[in-house]
């Protein structure tokens, strides 16, 4: 009786793990998780290039200032 039922068991452990595993690593679950990494990427290079922005245009007016004088 106990093997019949820890044969039920792990049949029942297995069949979990495949459904799980399959739908961890679908396709859609994949793009689903990168997306938001994807996205603030995205967004943290922009907000990086505008900092480099002001920064270089701080720098270059500067230097036009200092020239003039």
């Amino acid at each position: 009786m106990s093997s019949e039922s820890q044969r039920d068991e792990d049949i029942f452990e297995s069949q979990f793990i495949d459904k799980y595993l399959s739908e961890y690593a679908s396709i859609s679950s994949i793009v689903r998780e990168a997306l938001l990494f994807e996205l603030l990427a995205t967004v943290g290079g922009v907000v990086a290039g505008i900092i480099l922005s002001g920064i270089r245009q701080t720098k270059l007016s500067n230097k036009t200032k200092s020239r003039s004088l």
